[in-house]
């Protein structure tokens, strides 16, 4: 969506959340200011500019990841702000965009899979095609999973059970 297109949408004051898929900062940022000072909140999908759209004043995050791991997505919301909190916001954003390579991979299958090995009951059945899942696939996944449990531990992220 064009930015004159998300101005108009935030000044009819009928939409709340526009989730941008653009990946561009520039634009990104664009959309921040002709929604700024609306109900109309940007939340960007892309996690390489997610904190930086971040602290230009979009109002959150939506990436796929946050299908997987919403912990993670929520401890790095709530240490962007924080003066002394910033290199654990450092560590979360470079392993939440190297995670969100492998889990792009197959999505949404992957992310079935990974609720899955959570422990939520879900089938992996998919509206989509899938390719079939090579064993480096799924060891990439199990890696994931690893660094979302180590991190969430070593940062105090409580996490979801589902067993």
């Amino acid at each position: 969506m064009n930015p004159e297109t998300l101005g108009w949408l935030a000044s009819s004051g009928r939409f709340l959340y526009h989730k941008d898929t653009s990946c561009d900062l520039d634009d990104i940022q664009t959309k921040i200011d002709v929604t700024r000072n609306t109900d109309l909140g940007v939340y960007n999908a892309h996690v390489p500019t997610g904190i930086a759209s971040l602290r230009y004043g979009a109002w959150g995050l939506s990436p796929i990841g946050a299908n997987l791991y919403p912990e993670l997505f929520s401890g790095l919301l709530a240490r962007v702000e924080d003066s002394g909190k910033q290199k654990d916001v450092e560590k979360l954003n470079d392993a939440l965009n190297m995670m969100d390579t492998i889990i792009h991979h197959n999505y949404p299958y992957t992310a079935k899979l990974f609720l899955q090995k959570r422990g939520f009951d879900i089938e992996t059945n998919c509206r989509t095609q899938r390719t079939r899942m090579k064993p480096h696939d799924l060891n990439r996944l199990d890696s994931v999973m690893n660094v979302f449990q180590q991190l969430s531990e070593e940062l105090g992220i409580e996490i979801i059970r589902f067993l």
